[in-house]
């Protein structure tokens, strides 16, 4: 009876490494709206509709107004999952569970951040970048 209880305290140890060693840390969504991207392709005066439509790809939105100047919209949605802390106390009673016989299991804690970045581009009457504005929040 001792070498079992033994046996599943290895198996509880074990599992628990496992569990740890599978921490996560994932990203989803594209970073067509990177910072660093934008400032190096969008330059006042410069920068033609073709341009920025190569650079981002269609916008979402387009407004107009009737002097001829167009306001593009572009936004990207990021959600950030980090499952790397782990909820020890559950884990070990989940692991107490199977050593003395019975079934248990582990859980982990995962945070989730969604970030949301806006875009809007700016064009003249001549089709010619005029000024952006980027903006980044937080959930």
């Amino acid at each position: 009876m001792g070498e079992k209880i033994m046996l599943n305290q290895l198996l509880a140890v074990f599992l628990l490494l496992t569990f740890a060693s599978c921490a996560t840390n994932s990203k989803k969504g594209s970073d067509k709206l990177n910072k660093t991207k934008i400032e190096k392709n969008l330059v006042k005066g410069k920068t033609s509709k073709a341009q920025v439509v190569e650079v981002l790809g269609a916008p979402e939105m387009i407004n107009s107004d009737s002097n001829g100047k167009e306001q593009w919209v572009y936004s990207q949605y990021t959600s950030q999952t980090d499952s790397s802390s782990v909820d020890i106390d559950t884990l070990m009673y989940g692991f107490s569970t199977i050593a003395y016989g019975g079934v248990g299991m582990g859980a982990s804690n995962s945070k989730s951040q969604t970030q949301t970045v806006t875009l809007t581009v700016y064009f003249n009457s001549k089709g010619m970048l005029e000024h952006y504005k980027y903006s980044k929040s937080s959930i």
